[in-house]
């Protein structure tokens, strides 16, 4: 459920921005303006699921881009309304490659000036191996990379793998920042950052949380992640 697409003109079209008679509109009228998928360039349709939730679909999906849930499509939607918040340009469904020209497409990717920071919403499984490997990617691409997990213990295998690699050490890694976010209500998802020195626990909205991370908020000391009140030189 991608949440952008392009006009012929190749202005970006956010689905969230549109009210919902704006969205009723563009499904009246979409045909003759030409709107396409960036992916692979086949013709987007405006549609709205049966929660309420705009999004964009492929009219041929020649790209064979997977589904997504609409926690995910949410998610999405609140990473670009914290990054802006912060004073950050944010892109959903951005791609680009690595220096070896290996492709990577990001949930949202975030730049200010030189800096570039990559967010990823991964609520299904995946090995620690391949959390790596895309993080390396971006990495070679100058691109630094956050995770969100689902905190679900069937799904958040990403925690027990970093453990069993660490020899038994809590998996904190400033190398690979993975944070638990919770969608149980996919309105309003939240970060859950777990007990810090007696610090804590915090459950931070996602779309603060961005916010936070890229002003400075989110510090990375004495192999723990942190959440500060007070202002720190961003890391990310």
């Amino acid at each position: 459920m991608p949440i952008a697409c392009l006009t012929k003109t190749e202005e970006r079209l956010l689905s969230f921005e549109f009210s919902s008679d704006e969205w009723k509109k563009l499904k009246r009228e979409y045909q003759g303006m030409g709107i396409y998928m960036k992916c692979c360039n086949a013709p987007a349709i405006p549609k709205t699921s049966k929660n309420g939730v705009q999004f964009f679909a492929h009219k041929v999906n020649s790209c064979g881009t997977g589904s997504e849930s609409e926690a995910h499509i949410r998610c999405k939607e609140l990473i670009v309304i914290g990054a802006r918040k912060a004073g950050w340009e944010a892109e959903p469904e951005e791609p680009g490659q690595d220096q070896m020209g290996n492709k990577w497409v990001a949930d949202v990717l975030c730049s200010r000036r030189s800096a570039k920071v990559a967010f990823e919403v991964q609520l299904a499984r995946q090995s620690l191996e391949n959390f790596v490997h895309r993080t390396n990617r971006y990495k070679n691409s100058g691109v630094r990379c956050l995770w969100f997990v689902e905190r679900k213990p069937k799904v958040n295998v990403i925690y027990q793998s970093m453990i069993r690699d660490s020899g038994g050490h809590y998996p904190d890694r400033e190398s690979l920042p993975v944070f638990s976010i919770d969608v149980s209500d996919v309105k309003n998802p939240f970060v859950f950052f777990p007990w810090v020195m007696g610090d804590g626990p915090y459950e931070i909205p996602l779309k603060d949380f961005i916010r936070g991370a890229l002003s400075g908020n989110l510090t990375f000391k004495d192999g723990r992640w942190r959440w500060m009140d007070c202002y720190q030189p961003p890391l990310i």
